[in-house]
């Protein structure tokens, strides 16, 4: 397989461990095999997630120093909201702590008792913050998600038919379509631009509003540049635009795309909506210019938007997911499989009734 090297220097390295075979597993057990319940320094290649775990950059590490942790009207702020609305395209900004701090504030406005949300497989915090407002998730992803085997190269697209039929069976009753880019409790699937530009002509018919969940933005757009031929020669930024233009704003858990350990924001084009959310983002989240932020993260955030949409940066990045997946499947069907795990869990107490993570 032909080696993608990476578009970037390393500065700074974190001595890590690697625990023998005999303590990973009692240390695995000891967690119920439960990853979430795992210590950090027990763990030599953390896969759990990327959320905020990405390296910062030298540019992003230069901004920190001149953070200005002013509660209201920071130069920090203002920076960020700058580099959101270039990238972006949206006007009106509400910094959050992170995604699911824009879900709370965002659902708190736009769902009421019984009202739907549809949209492509959404991710357990933002389904569980609309089933909190008593609102449902409905699913309406295409059916190729469910095939581990399909080579769809868009298995995050929404089903039309399935979207429209919900709308119209339910038209006075929708609070708002969500399409997740990239489609995270898919593994990651991309959606199409074809698929948003389709699914926002159907909102658009119906007067749905229609929102992205785009802590993957960038990583979505790369995937439409190479897999979709009409976007081959178009940048990630125009890319970007176009998908942004489908929608009516975005929630946004800045620590995937924007590359950094915190934040988010919520970005919307309506200004009677901006001024509705602006209330429940004080009260939640913190007043409008940090929203649960320091100036610190605001900065980072800043840098990271920008430089998350990278073309060498993503190609990289993917590259390294597609790498380890040929490489396990070349491993898988090699025969050279490790010895049957000694797994103990018979000896295993059970986890109590009462217990809480």
């Amino acid at each position: 397989m032909k080696i993608t090297p990476p578009p970037y220097k390393i500065k700074v390295v974190q001595k890590i461990r690697q625990i023998g075979r005999a303590e990973r597993v009692e240390r695995l057990e000891n967690a119920y095999f439960n990853p979430f319940f795992l210590d950090a320094d027990d763990v030599y290649i953390d896969l759990l997630t990327d959320s905020g775990t990405g390296a910062m950059s030298d540019e992003q590490w230069s901004a920190i120093m001149r953070a200005d942790e002013s509660y209201a009207g920071s130069n920090s702020f203002k920076r960020m909201e700058r580099a959101i609305r270039e990238v972006f395209g949206f006007q009106y900004i509400i910094p959050t702590h992170q995604g699911r701090g824009a879900e709370d504030v965002f659902d708190r406005i736009m769902i009421k008792e019984g009202m739907l949300v549809p949209g492509n497989k959404h991710f357990d915090t933002t389904k569980a913050h609309i089933e909190d407002k008593k609102g449902f998730a409905v699913d309406c992803t295409i059916d190729e998600i469910h095939n581990t085997q399909s080579t769809h190269p868009f298995k995050g697209n929404l089903d039309t038919q399935k979207l429209e039929r919900v709308i119209r069976e339910n038209n006075k009753n929708i609070a708002y379509v969500l399409i997740t880019i990239t489609c995270n409790s898919s593994g990651g699937q991309p959606v199409s631009l074809a698929n948003i530009l389709h699914v926002s002509k159907i909102c658009r018919k119906h007067r749905v509003p229609l929102f992205f969940d785009a802590a993957r933005f960038a990583e979505n757009a790369y995937f439409i540049k190479e897999r979709e031929k009409k976007y081959h020669k178009k940048n990630i930024q125009y890319i970007v635009h176009k998908m942004m233009s489908c929608v009516d704003g975005c929630l946004m858990s800045a620590k995937k795309d924007a590359i950094v350990n915190m934040g988010g924001f919520i970005a919307v084009r309506d200004k009677s909506l901006y001024k509705n959310l602006a209330p429940i983002a004080i009260l939640k989240e913190g007043f409008l210019h940090y929203g649960g932020m320091s100036g610190r993260d605001m900065e980072a955030l800043a840098i990271g938007i920008r430089e998350g949409i990278d073309y060498d940066y993503l190609r990289y990045r993917t590259w390294q997911v597609k790498f380890l997946a040929e490489e396990l499947q070349k491993n898988r069907y090699s025969g050279r499989h490790s010895p049957r795990w000694p797994c103990r869990l018979r000896g295993c107490q059970k986890i109590p009734a009462s217990y809480s993570p």
